[in-house]
């Protein structure tokens, strides 16, 4: 085919090395950073996303096992799609135009012809089927709530690591032998990795199906996995040389079971492997990993064959070569494409809406959405400083009712943009005096007197202290005016000081006198 120079060749001394050239022509679909709508297309309602969620029971189960089985991802419909696409790296007399993208291709990676074990990674890269697979929400959707063991159930971002493709023929299939994923991936950190194995055809014993050894997600050596015993593949019991007694003892491997077109999902510290494929059927998987946004590169070297450098300690993201294509990790998750369709699909709230609070009290706004991921900040108009918190959705404001904050609007934001409706906060000190203080004689026994109240702020009571004489009376911010009746009422002025408090402090005094008379009609001074 014009463009390709050269033939696969798979020696002995570089498995899985690709030394082919790309047509010129060839579009690296890894450009492609949405599905491409052979599998799947964008999703644009909101409210798709959670018809792919796992209950609470199953991520439980995850945690409590270290992987869960059988869940539906692919139709037979599907399945179809995939396999006519992967009969296309079969044929080794024409090599695929975009056979050259692969990370690492081996058509035998035991190299015994008795044991047979095609193993592929990078081929979401050069056909839209297995391009579309890594876009599924019936498997991003899950993983979000799987991957990071900081946050069980609760959805985060992820990318994509690096897709495989397994294949074991009838009769002379070859095994996968016992291992640990992250036993490969040490190269990155932290451990926040998924793996999801994907069956295109039904898998039993006899077949050579997945197995796992469950709860062996909790081995590890000093928090590092089991070594590599066998990076072949092809001794399936070598893993059990470096075992512990206790492990031995619990080394008891379950089939998966899994159907056509149903995925497990597993921890990257997962024993798990798969026997020879005894049967007349062929066994084939395709397989996504992915990674929680964060993980870093640990090494100096390439993360993968043919792949950009990234520096050791720099997160994993979309990387560029000169020629601009990005080959190595994308954003895939409902997070990160579901940014574009937010607008209706979360809750976000803000309490209390509006605070009325005393001159150095603690005032505390809170603010919450139920998506996990992201994380919540505040901000303030005009803006003050206060003491933030932010974790899983949530967030929280803590100010000191100051002069300055008084009248403040408080809105909370989420970083790709949605906000709240604001809120507010007010803040009372001492009252001011009250005002149109008027008085008269009621009658031959009383006197009244009445009031405008000062300004106050909804919520926050007034007392009036009200003197006259030696006599003193206390009254709530409900009632603008006293009727008094002296005991023995004498003709003489009657001096009234009214003083308003709140919890800030004593406002200042009003007065007035009021002349009583009592056999005849009373005088206002």
């Amino acid at each position: 085919m014009e463009g390709v120079k050269e033939q696969y060749v798979n020696k002995e001394h570089e498995k899985g090395r690709v030394d082919v050239t790309v047509a010129e022509d060839f579009h690296d679909l890894s450009l492609e950073h949405q599905p491409l709508g052979t599998l799947c297309s964008p999703i644009k309602d909101p409210a798709q996303w959670s018809s792919y969620a796992l209950s609470q029971e199953q991520v439980d189960q995850y945690w409590r096992d270290g992987y869960l089985s059988g869940i539906r991802v692919l139709t037979d419909e599907q399945c179809e799609l995939i396999l006519n696409d992967y009969q296309i790296f079969l044929d080794k007399e024409k090599v695929h135009p975009g056979h050259g993208l692969f990370y690492e291709f081996h058509r035998n990676q035991s190299g015994l012809s008795d044991n047979v074990l095609l193993h592929a990674l990078g081929q979401w890269r050069i056909t839209k089927a297995f391009h579309d697979i890594c876009f599924l929400p019936q498997i991003s959707v899950p993983s979000s709530q799987l991957i990071d063991p900081d946050n069980k159930g609760g959805q985060v971002p992820i990318r994509l690591w690096h897709d495989q493709l397994f294949s074991k023929p009838p009769k002379h299939g070859g095994v996968v032998a016992w291992h640990q994923d992250y036993s490969y991936w040490t190269r990155t950190k932290p451990m926040k990795h998924l793996t999801i194995h994907i069956a295109l055809d039904d898998q039993t014993p006899e077949t050579g199906g997945l197995h796992f050894v469950p709860e062996s997600h909790r081995w590890s050596r000093n928090g590092n996995p089991l070594p590599i015993t066998d990076a072949t593949f092809g001794d399936m019991e070598s893993l059990k040389k470096v075992l512990t007694e206790e492990e031995f003892a619990q080394f008891k491997p379950v089939p998966s079971g899994l159907k056509r077109g149903h995925a497990s999902f597993h921890h990257p510290l997962m024993v798990h492997g798969s026997y020879a494929n005894k049967s007349e059927r062929p066994r084939r998987a395709c397989v996504v990993n992915y990674i929680a946004d964060g993980v870093w590169s640990d090494t100096n070297e390439p993360l993968l064959n043919g792949v950009p450098l990234i520096e050791k300690q720099n997160s994993i993201t979309s990387e560029a070569t000169e020629m601009g294509k990005i080959i190595l990790s994308i954003a895939i998750n409902v997070f990160f494409l579901m940014n574009t369709y937010v607008s209706g699909s979360i809750s976000f709230t803000i309490a209390p809406e509006t605070q009325y609070v005393y001159v150095n009290d603690t005032v505390t706004f809170e603010c919450a959405t139920n998506v996990t991921l992201y994380h919540l900040s505040f901000v303030t108009n005009p803006s003050v400083v206060g003491s933030e918190l932010s974790s899983g959705g949530m967030a929280s404001l803590s100010l000191r009712a100051t002069s300055e904050v008084n009248g403040t609007e408080v809105t909370c934001n989420a970083p790709n943009g949605p906000t709240t409706e604001p809120a507010y906060l007010y803040v009372q000190g001492p009252p001011d005096s009250v005002s149109s203080l008027t008085g008269y004689q009621l009658d031959s026994c009383c006197m009244f007197i009445r009031w405008y109240p000062p300004f106050t702020l909804p919520g926050l009571t007034v007392q009036y202290i009200i003197s006259v004489g030696t006599d003193q009376q206390y009254l709530n911010d409900s009632i603008t005016n006293y009727t008094y009746c002296p005991m023995n009422p004498t003709n003489k002025q009657y001096l009234f000081n009214i003083k308003t408090t709140n919890k800030a402090g004593n406002g200042s005094t009003s007065n007035i006198t009021v002349g009583f008379q009592s056999t005849s009609s009373s005088v206002l001074y």
